[in-house]
């Protein structure tokens, strides 16, 4: 498919980034079982951890009934997440899961940090915040797990601003701090 979108924007002429990267949203568990197949095709993976985690377990996270059941945490799911991870010759992935906080999972271990209880504003941006404050703590050569840690406070930060306001430096700062001292102390 992508080859012929490809060659009819050659033939009108319309230009584009012929060095496209070609990604896939992992959601649906079977997914994980083709990845061998897609990894000499596919540039990159975003796993949709909510939607994999409720098809996973068979939870609906918004029906009452059943949602107390919805763990993402759950030992299967990180060892399906791994397996995705191995398979696709991944070497880190950072999952958010909102209010549960995030986990880093590599080759050699799986960790959750969880976020400190906080009075949410909003929580528009918090994914975008992580990301952010994780590419940033790379960029600064922190280590992975302390980059890992300050995007998990800079997506914890921006609850605490209205709308879609950004986080701030100070609140990001203070909830590293927080964030660090949870994860030497699990």
């Amino acid at each position: 498919v992508v080859e012929q979108v490809k060659r009819e924007l050659d033939e009108k002429q319309i230009d584009y980034d012929h060095d496209l990267s070609l990604g896939i949203m992992v959601e649906v568990p079977s997914v994980a079982f083709f990845i061998p197949q897609l990894a000499g095709i596919i540039d990159f993976m975003s796993i949709g951890t909510n939607d994999l985690t409720q098809y996973f377990l068979a939870v609906d996270r918004g029906n009452g009934q059943v949602s107390s059941l919805y763990q993402s945490r759950h030992p299967g799911l990180l060892a399906l997440i791994r397996k995705i991870i191995e398979d696709g010759r991944c070497e880190v992935i950072a999952l958010t899961l909102g209010k549960d906080g995030a986990v880093l999972i590599t080759a050699e271990e799986s960790r959750r940090v969880g976020t400190p209880e906080l009075e949410t504003k909003s929580s528009v941006g918090a994914g975008d915040s992580f990301v952010a404050g994780m590419v940033l703590g790379l960029v600064r050569e922190l280590s992975l797990r302390q980059a890992f840690c300050y995007g998990n406070a800079a997506g914890a930060a921006a609850l605490l601003t209205p709308g879609t306001e950004l986080c701030l430096k100070e609140d990001v700062e203070q909830i590293y701090e927080q964030i660090c001292a949870a994860w030497s102390n699990p």
